[in-house]
């Protein structure tokens, strides 16, 4: 019988490590709303195919990136991908040497992807993502409010099937702790204006590609509800490219003032809580008054509260 069924692109995943629990993905909607707020950033992408594809026409000229940065200024990256493939062929990994800079839109697209048959992609094959550590409450916009769900979550081990857990894990190291509100407070940002990029043409056309030996796999874990959803799969064979684009924007640049400098202690689960104070409590608070971000248009968000 004659396979005239082209496949279909089931799932997106962004994939960090935390710690000792390995490799956790965060799973990427097909609706635009998706945000990266680990520090690692968007630096690995997992893409599942409904059936094993031609892993010829799968290289790093697949892949077309489009940004808008913080300002609405279009945008591509240039870094180095490395294609691998896991699960025998049906799950590609796509790898940036550096991640995708943060405070940033982004449309990634996958073409000229083709079954061993050589049927095309049949659905949409395209994901919309942000870029913007620290942004757990997926409100485009690191601040006060990331703060206090990381807050009240925090924990000597998170849990790799909860995605709340997952996001709030900023830092990587498998807790929620006050190294994780640091780095909320230093990234503070606002992205709610930026909007969604032109879909990327032609960008992975030129670039060159070379044949690599393939790595060990790693167990990785998918959050999903209701259970987790765990890939363990060796990577079987990488391609790799140098692709030439222009160069991408200089980051905002962070706030320098760190969660420590209040006081925070390093709190595990099962220490006792001490919640935000709210109302007249903030306006006593002891917290230092620090000056507003004047680089990113922000009030700092802790200015008139102690965490």
């Amino acid at each position: 019988m004659v396979d005239t069924q082209g496949p279909t692109l089931d799932t997106w995943h962004s994939v960090a490590r935390h710690g000792l629990l390995g490799e956790i993905a965060l799973e990427i909607p097909d609706d635009g709303t998706f945000c990266e707020p680990r520090r690692s950033g968007i630096s690995r992408l997992l893409v599942a195919f409904s059936e094993v594809i031609d892993p010829a026409s799968f290289t790093p000229a697949s892949i077309e990136i489009s940004g808008l940065d913080v300002n609405n200024t279009p945008f591509a990256p240039t870094s180095e991908i490395t294609i691998s493939t896991r699960d025998a062929g049906a799950t590609r990994q796509i790898d940036f040497a550096s991640a995708l800079p943060n405070v940033a839109q982004y449309v990634v697209d996958i073409v000229g992807v083709v079954d061993i048959a050589g049927n095309a992609v049949e659905s949409d094959a395209d994901r919309a993502m942000l870029a913007l550590v620290g942004n757990v409450s997926g409100d485009r916009r690191t601040n006060a409010s990331d703060l206090s769900i990381a807050w009240d979550r925090r924990k000597a081990l998170i849990s790799p099937a909860d995605p709340a857990d997952v996001s709030a894990d900023i830092s990587g190291d498998g807790r929620i702790s006050s190294s994780d509100l640091s780095i909320m407070w230093a990234s503070r940002a606002d992205a709610s204006e930026i909007g969604v990029p032109a879909a990327p043409v032609g960008q992975g056309a030129a670039a060159p590609t070379t044949q690599g030996l393939g790595s060990p796999g790693l167990e990785m874990t998918v959050p999903a509800a209701p259970g987790p959803d765990a890939v363990e799969s060796p990577v079987l064979a990488e391609t790799t490219a140098s692709v030439g684009l222009p160069a991408a924007p200089a980051p905002v640049a962070p706030a320098t003032q760190g969660f420590e400098s209040l006081g925070l202690e390093d709190l595990s689960s099962d220490q006792p809580r001490r919640p935000l104070p709210t109302g007249e409590d903030a306006e006593r608070s002891e917290a230092p008054q620090l000056e507003p971000d004047l680089s990113t248009g922000l009030t700092d968000p802790l200015a008139e509260g102690d965490m």
